[in-house]
């Protein structure tokens, strides 16, 4: 992914938990923030970083399963020399 996008604008990490999991808000976070160390540990971000908590409510399917469990990585490719211009 690095390779294709090399300029990154900025990158979101963004942790899931369910509402039936201790704590949720503070696990989703502390997922996020796992996730995104070891990408900056590796060398694969060097751009602006959000880290966000996706809390799935119990009524939820999603929120019932694995899925709720999880860590999404948004990364928001630049141009190459920044050469787009935003209107």
């Amino acid at each position: 992914m690095k390779a294709k996008y090399a300029i990154h604008e900025f990158v979101t990490f963004v942790g899931g938990a369910s509402a039936t999991e201790k704590t949720p808000k503070a696990l989703a976070t502390a997922r996020a923030v796992t996730v995104a160390k070891n990408a900056l540990d590796d060398g694969l971000i060097d751009a602006p970083m959000q880290i966000k908590a996706q809390v799935y409510p119990t009524d939820d399917t999603i929120g019932n399963s694995n899925d709720a469990r999880e860590v999404t990585v948004q990364l928001n490719p630049g141009c190459p020399n920044h050469c787009c211009t935003v209107d």
